[in-house]
Parts: C-alpha cells; structure tokens; sequence
C-alpha cells in the first residue's frame, strides 16, 4: 500500500500550471492513500484542489474546510479557504474533525480522521497540519490531542505538515512510530529547491499488520526559473507492507 502526503500551498505560484503537474505526479505515484494539507477552496471561482484531484485520479474523497480568509490566486481576489483531504482508492467508511489546540495569531487548527475499508482489513488514517508558530509546546499539544482519538482496529497512520522535526516530538511515550527513522534513514529536506532545509513532512504510524517498507520524497521538481513545479512542499511517499 502506498500512501502519499503532500502540502498543496494553497492559490500560491502558478496555481493552474501547478495543480496540472500535481494532478500528473499524483497520477504517476499511483498512491492508494493521499494526505493533502493547504488545500485551496475558493467556491466562487470554482475551484477546489482536492476535489479537481479526486475527480481526475478517480479516488473517494472526504475534504475538511478551515482557515477563512481573503486570498490573491493568479491576480484574483477571492473569498477561500486553507484546509485538508483525504483521498482513497478504498471506500472511506467514516471521517470526523478533531479540534487541535490553537493560538490567536495563527487560526483554526484541525485534524481530519478518515476509517478507510481495505481488501487486507480496516485502515484509519489523520491527516493534520501542525501550526507555524514558535509557541512553547504548542505542536505538541496538537500532535497529543490527535493521537488521542486517532487509533482504531487495525493499522493507524498519522501524517502531514508537522512544521518540525520528527525529534522534537516525544514519540516515544507516544505508542507511535516514524517511518522514516524506523526505516533507518536520514533526515531529508521536504522543502522544493532547498535541499538543505528541514524535514517538516511525516507519517506516523500505530498498531498491528501493516509496517513501512521505503519512505523517500517525490514531486519535487523545479521550473526552469527556479518555481515549484507543483507546490513548495516535497510529497512524502512511503509503502507499507502487511
């Protein structure tokens, strides 16, 4: 099974170019679960990047809109909003919105937990998108109030933009593992054109059956100007094996 999370950088850059080079990456992976975060929702020009990216992939989809606000996408002003999805090859049986902790200067924060029905038993899958903000302890507290309510039977994945590293968090008294570092590999950087940059992109995951089997980076290319070619976040990839 081969799961995908991706930040989609909202109406940023060359939105159009970008959600059609999203759309064909998207399509090359091949993923079974794709975790999106900034997912650009501006109903009165029409668009919507996780529902053109269902629609075009052919995946279920559940969409969680946050984070209100007037955003500029290709010289358009628009009423919008900054949220998440989840795309499936597999039916999505059920999906709820996890309130995180939250800070005044940065907004909403939410977790999205979808409980997906596959062929090898049921999956359920979180996708967040932790705050910004240097404020002590405040990620933390979004990560613990997610994994609160995210494990159910079977395997359990946490992923997202986590805007740390994986260190910085005490998974270890958590029940929770990283892909990554579970498969012995380095930190890489998950920022497009900064190849020495952080690591802020990960999935965790929890329980029986399934375990990580590669985890690597993907669509992360470049104009030939130096833009993203699809969004300023690398896509994690990781394939998990029962």
């Amino acid at each position: 099974m081969r799961v995908v999370t991706l930040n989609t950088w909202k109406g940023d850059g060359a939105y159009a170019a970008r959600l059609t080079a999203m759309t064909e990456g998207l399509a090359r992976l091949q993923a079974d679960v794709v975790l999106l975060q900034e997912v650009f929702d501006a109903p009165s020009l029409g668009l919507h990047t996780g529902a053109r990216l269902a629609e075009h992939l052919g995946l279920h989809a559940v969409h969680l809109p946050l984070r209100d606000k007037k955003r500029t996408v290709e010289g358009l002003h628009a009423e919008s909003r900054s949220g998440l999805s989840v795309l499936s090859r597999h039916p999505i049986r059920d999906s709820l919105s996890i309130p995180l902790p939250s800070h005044a200067q940065d907004g909403e924060r939410a977790a999205l937990v979808t409980e997906i029905t596959t062929p090898s038993g049921p999956l359920t899958v979180t996708n967040l998108h932790l705050t910004h903000l240097e404020e002590p302890d405040l990620r933390q507290r979004q990560l613990a109030a997610a994994q609160l309510v995210a494990k159910r039977a079977g395997t359990a994945l946490i992923g997202g933009d986590f805007n740390a590293a994986i260190e910085s968090f005490a998974l270890e008294k958590s029940g929770w593992r990283d892909c990554r570092t579970e498969m012995g590999q380095a930190a890489r950087s998950t920022l497009v054109g900064h190849p020495d940059g952080p690591c802020l992109d990960h999935l965790l995951w929890s329980g029986h059956g399934r375990t990580p089997k590669s985890w690597r980076i993907d669509l992360d290319r470049v104009t030939a100007d130096g833009h993203p070619m699809v969004s300023d976040h690398c896509a994690v990839v990781v394939e998990m094996g029962d």
